[in-house]
């Protein structure tokens, strides 16, 4: 019979190991009911602590860590804990014991070396602190050493550290790609990790040069974190200049912190005046009062992880030589950075009539409230061509003639006609979106079948005529663009909906292989048309329908599990090359709005208000501020049967609840009006749209 282990324990009772060894050995912070399941799970499994298979390959021994109390380091210990749990529940687990050694940086090496002596300790970790003289006695003497944090020592000490060039590099990438030129580097004197400071500076000046961004137009910032008050000053001469920095790269996010303080002393506001970004996320970002930076995020959880296995590999005798470990970092967004070169800097002391249409839509997204209201029609050709017959302009002459603020120049996906194919061969039939002919894998739902499906080209796509039209366009308006992304009803037109969501349940491992191979194909397409027409696209606009009349189409929990990682996985993509990324969901979203702006997701579009939980003041009242709505003037009932007259007063009623506060652009609740919806009452629609504008303003 398999002997007992912890790993058991854990899974009976429905925990992680480590809490599992936290109830075990009494440490930790555990509650009533964990621990009382835990203790059932021992009962029930028989297990032993003493357990030989844990504890025979090391005699009971004590594992050091080395970790700083000065008040430099104060602020990282939430950082760093992840570290600290990691090593204390593997080495706990196999019959050691795990002391944390506290040290400063006032205490002498031969001190130190006095207090490991003195426990007997069998390895060694340090968090930060670096000596090379100390090192180098305790290995000397068989005492394995094993850095975390601390790249100084790579060549000597085997060590787990941060891919502090990279993350830099990234970082500043994001902002370059954003449109920002002028950029301040914050820095701060540190002795003891100069490496630290170098490497994330070689990563940003790499991402500079590749730019082409002159040296001269990025300012390096350093000083001692202890002295605020010198921080201060020179972020005040530096920002109260007319031409000043758009952006910040500060040397980790708690320096972020404090930059942002000052700019808030100075009015100045994140992101719309100045963007901030930086490595770490030292910060407890599940903390309300936290402020949101945008951070490359550092593993810590990963790095102990990584760390106890070298340590246990070197105390086994079964690792030769130096091994160094470097954690690549994540760009993390959260809404400090926005793009620079988007209208939003000549906003500022405009009038609403003096704002052009680009600008009046992108202060919307940046939740700028100026006054105007932003306007967009989406529209079907059909529909376009019924209205340019009934007013005798063109199609651009009709779009100026309502007041859109926007262009569209994505690829969208389908086109007019009975019949059309999708980029995955689905042959599609009659009326609007249609209907698939062909379910190609409804009778192959294997992963073997998605592996040798025939998935299309990205790069036979034809983008040739984007660049040319965002170009020409983008001055004067705020351009829509990317691929639609219908990744959900691509899935359904794979399988069926009724398959669909049996699958979820009999082999989720199907669906969210198919919805990714999907995703590949839209991301790759995508980051094409950023690449070569990028500068001139403000939105990314995708569309998916997640909702019905009565509700969603799916659980809260089915669609955290398989649609947010797509649309997380497009938002990130949008980020990446600095726009704004707006969703098109048609039905009753409500309950999943929540989940839609965590994955990333900077607007709404729809708010279809004849479906339940869509209306609207509740809509405002509670997402108002977090993300930008778009839409919500209805396209099935009001513009469809009601009249010019009942459609302005719905309208104006409507502009009254989303506009307060900005982040509102109007709209019909479709993104493609028909051919059957009457051409008077979209005129209607946008005449009461700039009726209210000169209500409220005087105009």
């Amino acid at each position: 019979m398999a002997k007992v282990t912890l790993k058991h324990v854990a899974e009976e009772a429905g925990v992680s190991i480590t809490t599992a060894s936290f109830v075990m050995t009494g440490k930790g912070r555990i509650s009533t009911e964990i621990r009382q399941k835990v203790l059932d799970a021992v009962d029930t499994l028989g297990y032993k602590k003493s357990n030989k298979s844990e504890t025979e390959s090391h005699p009971q021994s004590v594992i050091g860590i080395l970790f700083s109390i000065d008040s430099e380091w104060a602020m990282t210990f939430g950082f760093v804990r992840p570290i600290l749990e990691s090593i204390d529940s593997f080495f706990s687990i196999r019959g050691h014991t795990v002391v944390i050694i506290p040290i400063s940086e006032h205490l002498a090496p031969d001190e130190i070396f006095r207090r490991i002596d003195s426990l007997g300790c069998h390895g060694l970790f340090s968090l930060h602190y670096g000596n090379e003289a100390l090192f180098t006695k305790l290995e000397s003497r068989g005492m394995p050493v094993v850095l975390v944090m601390n790249g100084n020592f790579q060549n000597r000490f085997s060590t787990v550290c941060v891919d502090d060039f990279q993350g830099a590099y990234e970082g500043a990438v994001h902002l370059l790609q954003a449109g920002h030129r002028k950029i301040v580097f914050i820095d701060i004197e540190r002795e003891g990790l100069p490496m630290l400071s170098i490497d994330r500076f070689i990563g940003f000046k790499k991402a500079i040069e590749e730019f082409d961004v002159p040296i001269s137009d990025i300012e390096r910032l350093t000083y001692d974190l202890r002295d605020h008050e010198y921080l201060r000053n020179r972020l005040r001469a530096i920002f109260t200049i007319p031409d000043h920095p758009t952006a910040i790269f500060a040397l980790d996010d708690d320096i972020a912190a404090r930059a942002l303080s000052v700019l808030s002393e100075l009015k100045l506001q994140v992101p719309q005046d100045v963007s901030i970004i930086a490595p770490g996320d030292l910060m407890d970002y599940s903390q309300e009062h936290v402020p949101r930076i945008s951070t490359l995020q550092i593993d810590t959880s990963l790095m102990g992880t990584i760390a106890c296995g070298i340590m246990e590999n070197r105390l086994n005798r079964s690792a030769a030589g130096i091994n160094v470990l470097k954690i690549k970092q994540q760009l993390i967004l959260r809404g400090s950075t926005r793009p620079f070169d988007s209208g939003i800097s000549r906003i500022h002391g405009k009038k609403p009539s003096q704002l052009l249409p680009r600008e009046k839509a992108l202060a919307a997204f940046n939740h700028i409230e100026t006054g105007a209201v932003p306007k967009w029609l989406g529209a079907s050709p059909e529909f376009l061509a019924k209205a340019t017959a009934e007013t005798g302009l063109d199609t651009e002459g009709f779009r100026r003639r309502i007041g859109d603020d926007f262009r569209c120049v994505e690829s969208l996906i389908g086109g007019a006609g009975s019949r059309w194919r999708s980029p995955f061969g689905h042959d599609r039939r009659v009326f609007g979106y249609g209907q698939p002919t062909v379910k190609p894998l409804l009778e192959r739902r294997t992963l073997a079948a998605l592996r040798t499906f025939p998935w299309p080209d990205p790069s036979s796509a034809d983008l040739s005529q984007i660049p040319g039209q965002a170009r020409t366009l983008h001055e004067e308006f705020a351009i829509l663009g990317g691929e639609w992304s219908p990744f959900w009803h691509d899935a359904i037109d794979f399988i069926g909906t009724q398959e669909l969501y049996y699958l979820m349940y009999d082999d989720p491992d199907f669906i969210q292989v198919l919805l990714e191979r999907i995703v590949d194909y839209y991301i790759a397409v995508t980051t094409m048309i950023f690449e070569t027409a990028g500068k001139h696209i403000d939105i990314f606009f995708i569309g998916n329908d997640f909702g019905g009349q009565n509700g969603p189409l799916f659980t809260v929990d089915q669609f955290e599990r398989f649609i947010v990682p797509s649309l997380k996985r497009l938002a990130d993509l949008g980020h990446r090359y600095g726009k704004k990324v707006m969703l098109h969901s048609a039905g009753g979203i409500r309950p999943l709005v929540p989940a839609i702006i965590r994955s990333g997701i900077d607007a709404l579009h729809g708010l279809q208000p004849d479906c339940a939980g869509m209306n609207a003041a509740s809509l405002k009242k509670d997402y108002g501020t977090r993300v930008c709505l778009s839409g919500g003037i209805d396209a099935k009932d009001l513009l469809l049967k009601g009249n010019p007259k009942s459609v302005s007063q719905a309208t104006l009623d409507l502009l009254r609840i989303y506009t307060p506060g900005g982040a509102y652009v109007a709209g019909p609740s479709h993104e493609s009006i028909l051919a059957d919806t009457p051409v008077d009452n979209i005129l209607a629609l946008f005449d009461a749209v700039k009726e209210f504008e000169d209500q409220e303003h005087g105009r």
